[in-house]
C-alpha cells in the first residue's frame, strides 16, 4: 500500500474510525516505513496546505506521524501549518489540528518536547481571535474612511482623498525623519517599531485597502495633510504593526523552537 493509497483510505473514514489502535496497527502492517519518495510527497502536501481542507492536512500529518511522529510535527511547524493566521478566518484550523494531534497521543508515541510544543501552541490560540478582530476592525475603518473621504472637482476630473496614498505619504515622512524616537521594547505604542516594521504594517493595510476598495489606475487621488499628521493614522498603523509582530513571534516559535 503506497502513501497515496493510505491518504485515500483516510479520506473515506470518519475520525472516530481512523483514530483507533486497530486502524493504526493495520496501516503500519500494510507499509513498513516511509521512503524518501513518500516523505517528499507528504512534504509537498504540507507546503501547499492552503490548497486543501483542514481534514485532509490532518490526514497528511497523521500518515507522516504513524511512521515518523516527531519529524511529522516538526515539518508541519516549519511549513506554517500550525500558524493561527495562515488558514484565514472561517474557523480556527490551527487549533483544530493541534487538538487532533493531541487526540493521537494514546495511539502514537511522541517525544516530550513535541508534546510541549503542542501544549504551548494551544495556549496561544487567542492569537486567532486577535488576528481576526484586528483585520475586521481595519477593514471596517477602511470602509468608513472611504465613505467619508473628501472629493473635489478640478476641471473635468474628480480628485478624491485615499487612505492608501495617505499611508504612503506617512511612510515617506517616517523614512526621512531623523529625530523620530524609538523604544524597541514598547510594543504597545508606535515608538516601539522601527521604519521597516512601520512600512510592513502600511503594506498590510494597503493590501486590505486594495482588496476592500480597490486601487484604480484611472482615478485621481490626493491626501489630507492634516490626516497624515494625525494620531488617527498612527492608530491604524499600530494595529498592523501588532499583527505583524505577533506573526514574527509565532514564526520563531514554530520554526526556531523559541518559547
Amino acid at each position: 500500500m503506497n502513501i497515496k493509497e493510505i491518504l485515500d483510505f483516510m479520506n473515506t473514514v470518519t475520525l472516530n474510525q481512523l483514530l483507533t489502535d486497530q486502524t493504526i496497527i493495520e496501516l503500519k502492517q500494510k507499509k513498513q516505513d516511509l521512503s524518501q519518495s513518500d516523505k517528499r510527497f507528504l512534504l509537498k502536501k504540507l507546503s501547499e496546505f492552503r490548497k486543501y481542507d483542514v481534514h485532509s492536512i490532518f490526514h497528511v500529518i497523521l500518515a507522516y506521524s504513524i511512521w515518523c511522529p516527531d519529524e511529522a510535527i516538526e515539518e508541519a511547524r516549519k511549513k506554517g501549518v500550525f500558524r493561527y493566521k495562515a488558514w484565514g478566518f472561517k474557523s480556527n484550523c490551527a487549533e483544530f489540528l493541534l487538538r487532533q494531534v493531541q487526540n493521537t497521543y494514546s495511539l502514537i508515541t511522541y517525544l516530550d518536547k513535541t508534546k510541549q510544543f503542542i501544549a504551548s501552541k494551544l495556549l496561544l490560540s487567542w492569537m486567532f481571535d486577535f488576528y481576526k478582530k484586528t483585520e475586521e476592525d481595519l477593514v471596517k475603518y477602511i470602509n468608513e474612511h472611504h465613505r467619508n473621504r473628501r472629493r473635489i472637482r478640478v476641471g473635468d476630473i474628480f480628485v478624491e482623498e485615499a487612505l492608501f496614498k495617505e499611508l504612503l505619504v506617512y511612510a515617506d515622512l517616517v523614512f526621512y525623519s531623523n529625530n523620530r524616537s524609538h523604544e524597541y521594547t514598547n510594543k504597545h505604542n508606535l515608538v516601539g517599531y522601527g521604519h521597516e516594521e512601520i512600512c510592513d504594517s502600511i503594506s498590510y493595510i494597503i493590501y486590505l485597502y486594495d482588496t476592500t476598495i480597490g486601487i484604480k489606475n484611472d482615478s485621481h487621488y490626493n491626501v489630507s495633510a492634516q490626516y497624515v499628521l494625525s494620531n488617527e493614522i498612527e492608530n491604524i498603523i499600530l494595529m498592523g504593526c501588532k499583527v505583524n509582530q505577533l506573526q514574527e513571534w509565532e514564526i520563531t516559535v514554530d520554526y526556531f523552537n523559541y518559547n
